[in-house]
């Protein structure tokens, strides 16, 4: 059974323990709460937008641009004309004359690259529209959220597989591909109406720097905004963390603070039963003297108390048969003394 003084001393420590942690638990949930409000600030997250809206229109002019120079060298009378015939010295004079009208003009203004550089120009027999997207095109449109581990393509595209095409003209510029710093980008235009027919393969690079910072801002700005909409979620998961450290932390003080009135009480209850023996007139009853603390000093004044009380009782046991014997004997010196006096009176 719980004693009292056990019931009171672990209530004291479980007090004791709890204040300061339910204070630093309200602490924490407010502290969670206003880094919350900062960190996940909706302005950051139409900021981000912003910047991304800022992007998206350069991808969308790389793309027309690319297109549009594809659309207009594949629109070319003279290169379908020499296409159709499968006119090779015609179609390298076509296609050598393209590159030079549609290739890449450097900003006279800034004098900066273009954004779009033209790389190459193939045009290839027996090639149908599926087969040319499927093995030399990156995608049909590669649009801002292009993955970036994917390679620039090489110099001249080749089929995978056997191939079952066969290029017929084709030209390019001096400096290659640099997958490290390239992203290629493929436009193929057919240059007749039949279903397997002549196609236009043309090739482009851009700073794969810019596809790749579009797609890493594109998947940050989703992740920003997975974070702000649990945002709430994650407050109530790191208070419901500290509640039940709190828990656990009551539950270990109160087992402490128990364990510890429960030794203190023990040894408390083996004096209250001494006593109860003592005052039953058993004076051969001992409490162990254990614990170097005042319950062991009481203990020890308890033990040393017996003994003068049994030290006492000892003497006033003895003066009482002392104060019998004297009884005796003045009863005994009575009675002696009564047969003298008749006798002393006759003599």
């Amino acid at each position: 059974m719980v004693g009292r003084i056990e019931l009171r001393l672990t209530i004291a420590v479980v007090i004791m323990a709890a204040l300061p942690f339910v204070v630093g638990v309200a602490f924490a949930a407010l502290l969670v709460r206003r880094s919350a409000h900062i960190f996940y600030d909706p302005r950051i997250g139409r900021e981000l937008e912003a910047a991304l809206d800022i992007y998206r229109p350069l991808v969308r002019a790389l793309k027309y641009d690319m297109k549009h120079r594809a659309d207009a060298i594949a629109a070319r009378e003279p290169l379908r004309a020499a296409a159709m015939l499968r006119d090779t010295k015609e179609l390298q004079v076509e296609l050598e004359d393209a590159f030079q009208r549609y290739g890449d003009r450097v900003d006279p203004l800034t004098n900066d690259p273009p954004l779009i550089e033209f790389v190459s120009l193939q045009v290839y027999n027996d090639l149908d529209l599926g087969t040319c997207l499927e093995e030399f095109a990156v995608g049909p449109t590669p649009g801002p959220g292009a993955p970036s581990s994917d390679a620039g393509k090489p110099e001249a595209p080749r089929p995978k597989g056997p191939p079952r095409y066969t290029l017929l003209a084709g030209v390019k510029r001096d400096a290659p591909i640099n997958p490290q710093r390239d992203y290629a980008l493929v436009q193929c235009k057919p240059l007749s109406t039949d279903e397997v027919s002549t196609m236009l393969v043309a090739t482009f690079t851009t700073e794969r720097a810019r596809i790749d910072h579009l797609h890493e801002a594109d998947e940050f700005v989703a992740f920003y905004r997975v974070l702000d909409r649990r945002r709430e979620e994650w407050a109530r998961l790191n208070f419901s963390f500290f509640a039940a450290l709190l828990a656990g932390t009551i539950l270990l003080a109160a087992a402490v603070g128990f364990g510890f009135a429960r030794s203190v009480s023990r040894r408390v209850s083996r004096v209250a039963d001494a006593a109860k023996h003592v005052a039953a007139g058993d004076l051969d009853v001992r409490v162990p003297e254990e614990g170097g603390d005042e319950i062991g000093d009481l203990a020890v004044a308890f033990n040393r108390m017996l003994r003068e009380v049994e030290r006492s009782r000892a003497r006033v046991e003895y003066l009482q048969r002392v104060g019998a014997w004297q009884d005796m004997a003045r009863r005994l010196a009575h009675e002696i003394k009564n047969p003298l006096t008749p006798i002393q009176l006759a003599v």
